[in-house]
């Protein structure tokens, strides 16, 4: 399975066209002052049944939306751990933890965009 776990403070796609199969899964991690999304995006989330979930960080502080999408790409991990990862944010904070990971062996990833742009090509 593919987890794509989307940073919406760092990104906000307006749908989820390029990442929609039957083989993804996507979380949106929602800071505290984000009360809006586009209703493509929302229409998008529910035409993947359970493999799309929301995750609204309840309290504002430094680097908290981040902790928590750490958190989670961690149970993923330990759920699935032959999956592929992308974590998608412009947050470079993240790369530290994708190079430990990566020499672990598992398959994680940074992505700028759900186009799967990477730091190194932007």
């Amino acid at each position: 399975m593919r987890h794509i776990l989307i940073d919406y403070e760092s990104h906000q796609p307006p749908d989820l066209a390029p990442v929609a199969d039957d083989e993804t899964a996507v979380v949106i991690f929602v800071g505290p002052q984000q009360h809006r999304l586009p209703f493509t995006l929302v229409d998008a989330m529910q035409r993947l049944g359970a493999r799309g979930s929301y995750v609204k960080v309840a309290k504002m502080g430094h680097n908290a939306l981040d902790f928590h999408l750490a958190f989670y790409l961690g149970e993923r991990m330990r759920d699935d751990p032959g999956g592929v990862f992308r974590i998608v944010s412009k947050d470079s904070g993240f790369d530290p933890l994708i190079v430990h990971l990566q020499g672990r062996g598992l398959d994680v990833a940074r992505w700028l965009d759900l186009d799967g742009d990477t730091p190194g090509e932007a």
